[in-house]
């Protein structure tokens, strides 16, 4: 496994100006549209890491907002595009269920019903499958900067199977934080959403800065990035 966790959880503090870029980072995910900015800095910041850049320096900056904003604008496009097939199914499975109802026979009913719950079940499975391959998308859009590279399921589905410890631990990451992140925010009244993003965007930082990590001790064998 390559990815330090001591490292990850601390390289933001190495930044002389970490708590300002944490604030407006934060401050953005607090708003619809502006919170992709907060997404495309962590691309940003994941492409420093991948460069090799010192820990004091992978934070980049918040003077370029609309390439952060672009940026922001593909991940969430990924992970649209992986999520379409699941939501689409878990849109169908209502349709057996309301197509029962327009008979009175109890069989019927139960197979539309029992119609629904299988295809409901089996698009929540394949969502839950298909949102993890979508952050390795996201990684690899990252590193190359190209759109097409997401959807690359023979080589994500390759870099899973070289390194899946580090995709593990990448993963642990953003989910304890998260549910940390969140529980603690439960606790505070009023401010609760503040709290979750103050504690929400670091914990994104760390989960890219794991994946940069990755990228860049075991798949950085392309020759350059792409801007």
């Amino acid at each position: 496994m390559t990815v330090d966790l001591n490292r990850t959880l601390t390289f933001i503090g190495k930044d002389p100006n970490w708590s300002t870029k944490l604030l407006i980072g934060a401050g953005l995910s607090l708003v619809p549209i502006a919170n992709l900015m907060a997404s495309g800095y962590a691309v940003n910041m994941f492409r420093n890491v991948l460069a090799g850049k010192e820990d004091s320096d992978v934070l980049p900056e918040w003077s370029d907002l609309g390439d952060h904003f672009v940026k922001g604008l593909m991940i969430m496009l990924i992970g649209l595009g992986y999520l379409l097939i699941p939501v689409v199914m878990m849109g169908v499975a209502l349709v057996p269920v309301l197509a029962s109802l327009f008979s009175s026979r109890e069989p019927v009913l139960a197979l539309g019903l029992l119609g629904t719950v299988l295809l409901a079940v089996a698009g929540a499975i394949l969502g839950l499958i298909l949102g993890l391959l979508a952050l390795e998308g996201g990684a690899l859009y990252a590193e190359t900067g190209s759109l097409g590279e997401a959807f690359r399921m023979d080589e994500i589905l390759r870099r899973l199977r070289e390194a899946p410890l580090d995709f593990l631990m990448s993963l642990g990451i953003l989910a304890v934080g998260s549910m940390t992140a969140s529980s603690l925010a439960g606790f505070v009244p009023f401010f609760g959403a503040l709290v979750a993003a103050m504690l929400g965007f670091p914990v994104q930082l760390m989960f890219w800065h794991a994946l940069a990590t990755t990228a860049r001790s075991n798949f950085l064998d392309r020759p350059g990035l792409d801007a």
